[in-house]
């Protein structure tokens, strides 16, 4: 099936006026909650519905029955971008993202779909955001939380921001980290990135040439550069902080109550480190999971970061272990294991 003939479109106005996508594969039912699915950075809605069907974590967890909304947030897909002369006037932050876009998709999905709370997916940074959210906002509307290839801590500094950093003089006169050119270059030179494995953000093994060429000609966006300053300051400080320094996004690991699935890949260089599972164990979830895709843990081959999502194995090693999650947690009495 194509997208157009199974899913929705919702465009919907933030407190400060910025129009975001929601997209909805609806499956409404009386019993289940519905599941938001969030992208990572620079990505946008493709990220979690990419346009082959069997790599769609969206058309899979629909088929499975779940109500799915995939959010794109300010400045991706079919939210709002501004113009090429208004990207230093139209900036946005992390905060942005936290304190407007994501609560105006909540709100806006529990009152369509008249429940209570709903499940949570996201993929790297759009894992971190559920985090974020749970520490702004007092009503916790969360039933459970995916986290996939997302980093807990800031104990570690992966080096793709390393890389970024080097382009602060550049961000300072351009106002945006332009994805769009960069992908450019990804369709053209493919096979070469393919090749070297993109600064070890996949596993060759786990993801093939196509989908690598599809995902930079529809899943990448402009991203603006306060994003990347404010991050950055994350790294340098070593704290989490909003971009006028009074709100603290830092993990109160005793306060992280909201039951909780973290997927890692064996080779992901955001989330292979110690300090991350040591930051999970602290984690005051009564009902929690860590689980490490690769070779040495059952499948088929080794996972890196993006492939956790569209590679080549995620339809039949990924996407059941989070469907079977999201169930688990529709029933109140049902026990956790963990798994490692």
């Amino acid at each position: 099936m194509k997208n157009s003939t199974i899913s929705t479109l919702h465009r919907i106005l933030t407190d400060d006026g910025w129009e975001i996508a929601l997209h909805r594969y609806p499956h409404p039912s009386k019993k289940r909650s519905p599941v938001l699915l969030v992208h990572g950075l620079g990505s946008n809605r493709h990220n979690m519905d990419f346009p082959e069907e069997e790599k769609s974590l969206a058309k899979f967890l629909w088929k499975e029955g779940w109500d799915t909304w995939i959010v794109e947030l300010r400045g991706a897909g079919h939210s709002a971008k501004p113009k090429a002369w208004e990207w230093r006037q139209k900036r946005w932050n992390f905060d942005h993202y936290t304190l407007l876009d994501i609560p105006t998709a909540i709100r806006f999905i529990l009152k369509r779909t008249r429940k209570p709370n709903l499940h949570w997916i996201g993929h790297s940074m759009g894992g971190f955001l559920a985090f974020s959210y749970l520490k702004t906002h007092t009503r916790h509307l969360l039933k459970s939380i995916v986290a996939a290839g997302t980093p807990l801590t800031i104990d570690i500094q992966p080096g793709y921001f390393r890389w970024t950093s080097y382009l602060e003089r550049l961000l300072k006169v351009f106002p945006l980290m332009p994805y769009r050119s960069l992908a450019k270059i990804l369709e053209i030179y493919g096979k070469w990135i393919y090749e070297s494995e993109l600064a070890t953000l996949f596993v060759k093994e786990n993801m093939d040439l196509k989908t690598l060429k599809i995902g930079a000609k529809v899943a990448i966006d402009d991203v603006s550069a306060d994003v990347f300053f404010q991050v950055h300051n994350w790294f340098r400080e070593k704290a989490l902080r909003s971009m006028d320094g009074t709100i603290s996004y830092d993990l109160e690991p005793k306060k992280i109550k909201t039951p909780l699935m973290m997927l890692i890949g064996s080779r992901d260089p955001f989330t292979t480190a110690p300090a991350v599972k040591k930051v999970f164990e602290r984690l005051a979830c009564k009902k929690k999971k860590w689980v490490t895709l690769g070779k040495g843990h059952g499948q088929a081959c080794d996972y890196g970061h993006l492939d956790l999502i569209i590679g080549k194995n995620a339809s039949r090693e990924v996407y059941p272990l989070i469907s079977a999650w999201l169930q688990e947690n529709e029933a109140p009495s049902s026990r956790s294991r963990r798994v490692k």
